[in-house]
């Protein structure tokens, strides 16, 4: 019986896999690249250029979009997106729900597979975090939120001249990656392999505060006051708690409480049982690759593509 079960299983099993391989296999196109050339200003701004190389297998609908999580981000301008040197057609520009979006058309080749490469241009204002005696950058260069495959990835950090001999002071979070210095202001990252949808690519790293002397981002305010505003309920919130509690669930314990019985001493072991078995309690955290799986807040140029 145990035999027939797993072999069940593992039928089951086998057929998911190839309805995800033939889901996948039928996705009307994929990243033959992405390049993500990320070149920090004494500004503070974040000159951000993506090329993307989309490689079409199927005809698909001819609108191309990406969004960007703007919560860690004062504010995105300076957008543009190009095919061949040209500007696309019908670029549209919008922001929602902290999300800024931009949506571009273009045209289809007769013949399949089709390459198009779009070059996205912007500036991100306010995505460095700046604490008293620090300043750091997170930003997500390879995007997670999308339905397609990219074949080859990589991720260039210029630093400004201030910055110089830093490099060491930043790696990377997420996929696999073979680190190249480049100069004393470069540093490079390149993917050891294809990155499928949900993985990530993130850059991290500091720099001394005083090294570049920038304001604090305005999010980092609004943060500030969101925790104080939440310092000013919290009095209230427990008073009402306390008040709660005593009138209405000290009597419903009392009542609740079992007799006691005199001259006997019994322990008690408790233990957690999943699916028959005995689990033990302690868990275990492990970074995971895909969306959100490392932790932490949130960071820049979080968001999607396709």
């Amino acid at each position: 019986m145990g035999t027939l079960f797993r072999e069940v299983k593992l039928i089951i099993l086998w057929s998911s896999l190839s309805v995800v391989t033939w889901a996948c296999s039928t996705h009307p196109f994929y990243w033959k690249k992405l390049d993500v050339d990320l070149q920090l200003v004494e500004s503070g701004d974040l000159l951000v250029t993506e090329t993307q190389q989309y490689i079409f297998t199927d005809r698909d609908k001819n609108q191309r979009y990406r969004y960007i999580q703007i919560d860690k981000i004062d504010k995105i301008k300076d957008i543009t997106v190009t095919e061949n040197d040209r500007p696309v057609s019908n670029l549209q520009v919008s922001r929602s729900n902290d999300r800024q979006y931009i949506k571009w058309e273009h045209n289809f080749a007769s013949n399949f597979p089709g390459s198009h490469v779009f070059v996205l241009r912007y500036r991100a204002i306010g995505s460095l975090e700046v604490e008293k005696s620090q300043t750091n950058l997170k930003w997500m260069a390879i995007f997670p939120d999308r339905q397609a495959p990219i074949n080859s990835a990589q991720v260039t950090l210029h630093l400004p001249a201030k910055l110089a001999g830093m490099t060491e002071n930043f790696t990377t979070n997420g996929v696999d990656v073979d680190t190249k210095t480049i100069d004393r202001s470069t540093i490079q990252f390149r993917a050891k392999g294809s990155i499928d949808p949900e993985f990530k690519l993130t850059v991290l790293g500091h720099f001394p505060t005083n090294t570049l002397q920038i304001d604090k981002s305005q999010w980092q305010f609004s943060n500030n006051g969101n925790w104080l505003s939440l310092l000013l309920w919290l009095p209230i919130i427990c008073g009402s708690s306390f008040i709660f509690i005593g009138i209405f669930i000290i009597p419903i314990l009392k009542l609740m409480r079992p007799a006691r019985v005199i001259g006997t001493d019994r322990s008690c072991k408790v233990s957690i049982v999943q699916n028959g078995n005995s689990k033990n309690t302690n868990t275990s955290t492990r970074s995971d690759h895909r969306s959100g799986g490392s932790g932490g807040g949130g960071c820049g140029g979080c968001g999607g593509g396709g």
